[in-house]
Formats: structure tokens, sequence, C-alpha cells
């Protein structure tokens, strides 16, 4: 009888918690109008910056997928098969974060796409990273969109807790409107509850001297660990929003953390290690031949989580590296550089990419 009461009772409390879930599950419009939050900074001579990009001069964009900044060079994660649920402690948390953003400055992009940034997340001790980043980057605009909010996760153990996630953006450059876009649910009910609500945030940018084009910016970071299914209708609803831009003849630079590798990318030099996640490849010719898509495949872009990679074997035969981040670019821009930043993954398991472009004419 005792037994019957409490497996009744965890009946009870699994179907109370769903429910609570249910009820309270973020379910964003299919687009919404973002806040762009402009900063007061003072004025900073090594940034080069202007108030708007120019036709015909250089400027620097750079991607970067933080990690929450739990994800150092001393982390491992139980989803890829390690063992870590939590960071290893506060202070190594505000120092990637500390780290992140002076290698950011060092390298001054004039804008900078950042994904996984936690709001107010258990498993980075409810610090607001969204603050800390945009108040020390110097930058005079900037916005941030959820992509993933859920009340609590309450596995493994210890539980993950509250998750508020999400993409910032900053610009020295003044953004007039800034959207986030929906995209597919790869996920039903009951599963979606717990998973990210992936977006894409497409920003506005007026260019001086280009006869009233736009510069678009979309900073993005699309599924992970779905099939094949649920990667294309994202890439499907992607290539809608570069088309529509496109066509209405604005300069287009979309970049962030694809979660596959683009298909003309060479990985050879990193193979898929057995028992490691194998990454899809993004077919460039559904998008057509008007597109540049960069990645720079001299340095991995991610390291997989499965082992800390403090002390461990570096050699892409014994530790598995992926091309991951990286920007399509549409035609009318000039591409300069496309570099990734080798950072040793000391303060993230992603490395930054760094792009120099200019508009023409």
């Amino acid at each position: 009888m005792i037994l019957i009461c409490i497996v009744l009772i965890l009946i009870i409390a699994i179907a109370g918690f769903i429910a609570y879930t249910t009820f309270t599950e973020y379910m964003p419009a299919t687009e919404e109008r973002l806040q762009v939050t402009k900063a007061k900074v003072e004025n900073d001579a090594e940034t080069d910056s202007v108030e708007m990009p120019r036709a015909g001069y250089a400027f620097n964009i750079m991607t970067w997928s933080i990690g929450y900044g739990t994800f150092g060079d001393n982390a491992d994660y139980f989803f890829d098969g390690g063992t870590m649920i939590q960071p290893s402690s506060e202070d190594r948390v505000n120092s990637n974060l500390a780290n992140i953003v002076s290698q950011i400055k060092y390298h001054h992009p004039n804008i900078v796409m950042l994904q996984d940034v936690d709001k107010n997340s258990t498993r980075t001790y409810y610090l607001d990273e969204v603050q800390r980043i945009a108040s020390n980057m110097g930058k005079k605009y900037s916005t941030f969109a959820l992509n993933y909010s859920v009340p609590y996760i309450p596995y493994p153990w210890p539980p993950i807790g509250h998750v508020e996630s999400g993409l910032l953006t900053l610009s020295d450059y003044a953004i007039d409107d800034a959207l986030r876009i929906q995209l597919p649910l790869p996920y039903s009910w009951p599963l979606r509850l717990a998973n990210p609500k992936r977006c894409l945030t497409v920003h506005r940018i007026p260019v001086e001297g280009s006869g009233g084009r736009e510069l678009i910016i979309i900073n993005l970071n699309l599924e992970s660990y779905n099939d094949k299914e649920g990667r294309a209708a994202q890439i499907e609803m992607l290539k809608r929003v570069l088309e529509n831009e496109d066509n209405s003849g604005n300069y287009v630079i979309a970049g962030g953390n694809f979660n596959q590798v683009f298909s003309s990318v060479d990985t050879s030099e990193f193979p898929i290690l057995s028992g490691s996640w194998n990454c899809l490849k993004l077919d460039e010719s559904v998008f057509g031949d008007s597109w540049q898509f960069l990645m720079d495949n001299s340095v991995p872009t991610c390291r997989y989580l499965n082992k800390p990679y403090a002390g461990a074997n570096h050699d892409p035969e014994s530790f598995q590296y992926y091309m991951l981040d990286g920007f399509i670019v549409s035609s009318n821009v000039k591409v300069l550089i496309c570099e990734t930043k080798d950072m040793g993954f000391t303060y993230s398991d992603h490395n930054p990419v760094f792009l120099r472009v200019k508009l023409l004419p």
C-alpha cells in the first residue's frame, strides 16, 4: 500500500510538473520587434567607428558562440558524453566572460554577433551576461532575443534548472530596426517544452552613400541535434529571409553557429571519430549561385565536449573538432578577410570567426 501511494504521488507530481511547464511554455510569435538599446559610450578612436557604414569603406564583424561562459578548456558536458552539468565555479564563468569581452575588443569588430548568452539561468549562477557584456563592450547599439526559455529543467542531477538564453548583437552603427523571426520548431509536445525555440534576429542598418539600401545583419544559432527534416525546415526559412532582402537590393550578412558545415568546406583534417556527433552538411546549392559561404577551415570553430580540452591530446585523430561557425554573404559585399581566431578553446567550446568586408557601391 505504501509503495502504491509513493508511485501515485510521483505520477501526480510528474503530471503536475508537465502541466505547469506546458502552461508557462515560452511560445514567441512568428515575428516580434526587438528593443534596440542605445548606450552612452565615450568615443574610442581605436575602433574607428562611425554611426553608419559607408559604401566603399571596409568594416569588421565577429561572430562567437560563447557557450554561456561555462564551456572553457576545463569543461566537458553530459550531453556530449562528458560528466559536467554545471560549470566548475562562478569565478570561472566570470573569468571566461571577462576574457571573451577582452578578446573581442582586441580585434576591433564594428558589429558583434554572439550566441549562447545567458540572462538569468541556474547554470550560470543567475548572472545577467547580456548586461555584463553590453556594458563592457563599448558598443552604442545592442539587441537581445531569447531562443531558450524554460522555467525549470529537472534533469539530470543536479538538474539544469531555470534557463533564459539567446542571441546578443552589438553594433557601432545605428540599428534602425530589429526583428526576431521564429524558426520552425523541430520538436512536438512534450519534447519541445525543454528545447530551444530557435530564431533569426534581423537588424536593419542604414548605409551612407548607398541610395537607400540597408545593411541587413542576421544573427543565428540553428538546430544541432534534430533530424535532417527539422534542420532542412530552418534552412528553408533562412533562405527565404535572405532572398527577400537580396531582392530588395540590400547588403546581407548572416552569421553565427549554423551547427552544420557548409558543403564546400574541406573537413578532411578534422575527421569524425567513433562515438562522436556527426554534424550534417548544409547544401549550398539550395541557395543558388549568388551567395558567398564563408568558413575558414584552417582552424576548427568548435570542439566536442566529451572531455576537457586542458591536458588532453589535441591531435585531430584523438580529439573531435568541427567547422560549424561562419557567414553567408550577398554578392554585393566584397569579402576581404574571413578568419577563425584560434583561442585554444580556453574560454568557450567555439572559436570566434572574424570577417572584414566592403560594401560595393
